[in-house]
């Protein structure tokens, strides 16, 4: 009984290790369904409106530009008012008229028609501006030290981003905060130059966007499709380091 066994599982495993060593091991074969992406912004800043809707493709498919989507009936609700967005190009749709007015405060629904009977639907609230007490405009600050920055808060916003953008080198940095003040560690490695500070404040679903990763599951605010329609205000002051 003990030899039949062993010889019974000699050739199980000599099967195994046969088809582990053929040149062509068979591939699963996935069913992808291409998925509905969605990312809109509203900027207050300069009344700011932008829409782009494509579909999703699989990493073996060849992008192409049939993944735009330009015959989707686009509207923002605001209150009573519904002000249809138009296909530009490459799925990217715009408040022609410049109809919509943005405001601090003002809640705004995003709704998708697609043609194949698909909808999307999206709310944002618009945060206002920030204002930045430090540094302030042409200020001269330490270069290659920590740099404090200080803004006064917005109201509805959920978080802030700071940024900092070379104008004279390189150097580009941007963190989130809660507060309304950062230490920005990694300006120790900022040289003498001329810079760029912008505080802004988000809505929670484009901060949840901005900080999405490859190995983090998305959070999604967004019903029928994927991305984010958010909102954002923003200032920036330009500051010297010496």
């Amino acid at each position: 009984m003990n030899k039949y066994l062993l010889k019974t599982g000699s050739v199980l495993l000599s099967s195994l290790l046969f088809m582990s060593c053929t040149d062509q091991p068979s591939q699963p074969e996935f069913d992808y369904k291409p998925e509905i992406n969605v990312i809109g912004l509203l900027i207050l800043n300069n009344n700011q409106k932008n829409i782009r809707i494509e579909r999703t493709f699989s990493i073996k498919e060849k992008i192409t530009d049939d993944r735009y989507i330009s015959d989707a009936l686009v509207f923002v609700h605001c209150g009573e008012q519904k002000v249809p967005f138009v296909h530009l190009f490459d799925g990217n749709y715009a408040d022609e008229n410049n109809d919509l007015e943005l405001r601090a405060g003002a809640y705004y629904q995003l709704e998708v028609l697609l043609n194949d009977g698909r909808q999307v639907f999206a709310e944002t609230q618009m945060p206002a501006r920030p204002s930045i007490l430090d540094p302030i405009k042409e200020q001269m600050v330490g270069a290659f030290t920590t740099l404090q920055v200080n803004w006064q808060g917005a109201p509805f916003a959920y978080r802030y981003a700071v940024s900092i953008e070379g104008l004279s080198n390189s150097f580009e940095i941007m963190d989130f905060s809660e507060d309304t003040e950062q230490t920005m560690f990694a300006f120790l490695f900022a040289g003498p130059g001329t810079y760029r500070l912008k505080v802004s404040s988000l809505d929670i679903n484009f901060y949840d966007y901005s900080r999405e990763r490859s190995n983090r599951y998305p959070i999604q605010h967004m019903d029928g499709a994927l991305g984010v329609f958010g909102a954002m205000a923003y200032e920036t002051v330009v500051f010297q380091a010496e």
